[in-house]
């Protein structure tokens, strides 16, 4: 059975930040990481892929305004199974090591988030973190949010698209995100409030 589809990525918006959940940074999100994800799928070699790893941590080919995406191996942490968070897969478990991220090169390069500290359900934080990403590989992709810390906006929400595939043997995961918070509300004409009542300029914005 052959499946085709088109190779041309969701465009992404301009002036748009990941500060907020707001409309264009979910399609900026998806942009990224369907573009990663299907770029990588078409790699033909172990040399093309490690290629595209470097420069999506260290070029902006994966990176639009402020967003970017990261890609790491995928771990046991998350596979399906009887235990909630670690059971044995099919694949070697490689302990989720990040090893591309369009942010944080430096910092994250061959290392898993492990080291993040704080407890969750039990669990380290960071083995937490690490199956709830991972899980969402396992099963498909989905959705996640989670509390994120960075130095510019201290402890936050974020959400993001995780992507998992095999490639060669080996599962990586890409994942892209923004913070998890709706964006300021625009004011209504003459610094009035703006309603759900009435068609203003602001009203759209306010529903994205």
């Amino acid at each position: 059975i052959g499946v085709a589809f088109g190779r041309a990525p969701i465009p992404p918006v301009a002036n748009c930040a990941a500060d907020s959940n707001r409309f264009c940074a979910i399609q900026n999100i998806r942009h990224l990481g369907g573009r990663h994800l299907v770029d990588a799928l078409n790699t033909r070699s172990f040399q093309e892929l490690n290629e595209m790893q470097y420069n999506s941590a260290f070029t902006k080919e994966w990176s639009f305004d402020g967003f970017y995406s990261a890609q790491s191996h995928m771990s046991w942490w998350g596979y399906p199974g009887p235990n909630k968070y670690f059971n044995p897969g099919p694949l070697p478990d490689t302990s989720g090591t990040c090893f591309a991220h369009g942010a944080a090169a430096a910092a994250a390069s061959a290392r898993n988030i492990s080291f993040i500290p704080g407890t969750v359900d039990g669990l380290p934080r960071g083995d937490w973190l690490l199956a709830t990403l991972n899980n969402a590989c396992w099963n498909g992709g989905a959705w996640r949010d989670y509390q994120w810390e960075t130095a510019a906006l201290g402890k936050h929400w974020k959400v993001s698209l995780v992507i998992g595939f095999v490639w060669n043997g080996t599962a990586y995961s890409i994942t892209s995100g923004a913070v998890h918070q709706p964006a300021p509300r625009l004011q209504g004409p003459s610094c009035t409030s703006c309603s759900a009542n009435a068609s203003f300029p602001c009203s759209p914005v306010n529903a994205m």
